[in-house]
């Protein structure tokens, strides 16, 4: 039997709740030419730090750094986020933002402490 979606999560990042049930994703239309990430953090693109890929739409975001070294460059991106963003898009990929009740995921970052010390 062949996959009907992937979950995709960085490296750094990790689930803090119940995710929601792929079950009601394979009842949308469309669903599998469909990504789905969590609203916010954006920064004018998409937030990828935790998403859902139809069938179709997997192989579109699987291949980004493929796309991006080829010259396969969306016009006018000011960041990585708004590039996925045009690129996906660009590639007939539906766009669906959950809130984050339904992709909890946090992700690390480094902020460095008061003064500058690490």
């Amino acid at each position: 039997r062949q996959y009907q979606l992937v979950f995709q999560l960085l490296a750094e990042s990790y689930w803090t709740g119940d995710i929601l049930t792929p079950h009601l994703l394979q009842k949308e239309a469309n669903f599998r030419g469909t990504l789905w990430t969590k609203q916010g953090c954006g920064y004018g693109g998409m937030n990828a730090d935790a998403v859902i890929l139809g069938r179709s739409a997997a192989p579109v975001l699987m291949t980004l750094f493929s796309s991006f070294m080829s010259g396969g460059l969306p016009e006018s991106t000011d960041n990585a986020q708004q590039y996925m963003l045009k690129l996906v898009k660009g590639r007939g990929v539906i766009v669906r933002q959950v809130p984050f009740a339904q992709l909890p995921e946090g992700t690390a970052r480094y902020a460095p402490a008061e003064g500058g010390a690490a």
